[in-house]
């Protein structure tokens, strides 16, 4: 799989588990679980440049705040 896959697969899931966290009320596993892909597709997306770093982690940031004004 090419590592820009990943990068997207692993932030878009971070945000769907966080999606499904924010609509259920629940334990806070599926929370947790989406910070922890955030943060590796995060992290594997700084691996590779660190532009693409930055700014998947302020596309990510800006979108978590997006998520929780709304």
């Amino acid at each position: 799989m090419p590592p820009g896959l990943t990068v997207i697969l692993f932030i878009s899931l971070g945000f769907i588990l966080l999606l499904i966290e924010l609509l259920t009320p629940g334990f806070g596993i599926p929370g947790i679980t989406g910070i922890i892909f955030i943060l590796i597709g995060c992290y594997n997306a700084l691996k590779q440049s660190l532009f693409l770093g930055i700014t998947a982690s302020l596309a990510s940031i800006l979108t978590i705040i997006l998520f929780c004004y709304f």
